[in-house]
């Protein structure tokens, strides 16, 4: 899990573009080490390209990191 000071996070917060709200919908363990994760929102205004990041402030001063595996648009 990713860690920094809570001032950098604090600022990077700030400087980034925010996600829209999204909801887990699924989330499984493929192995010991790797959980698949769905997550159900809003993405269309969003791009991203497999093998990219996404990290999610959960406290002060750590992150979890998502490696994007596959994205689907619902229409």
């Amino acid at each position: 899990m990713p860690s920094a000071p809570k001032w950098l996070f604090d600022t990077l917060e700030f400087l980034t573009p925010k996600l829209p709200l999204i909801e887990v919908v699924e989330a499984v363990f493929l192995s010991k080490s790797v959980k698949k994760i769905c997550f159900k929102g809003d993405l269309k205004d969003i791009q991203f390209a497999v093998g990219s990041f996404i990290d999610f402030r959960v406290n002060d001063t750590e992150a979890r990191r998502y490696s994007v595996s596959y994205s689907a648009l619902a229409l």
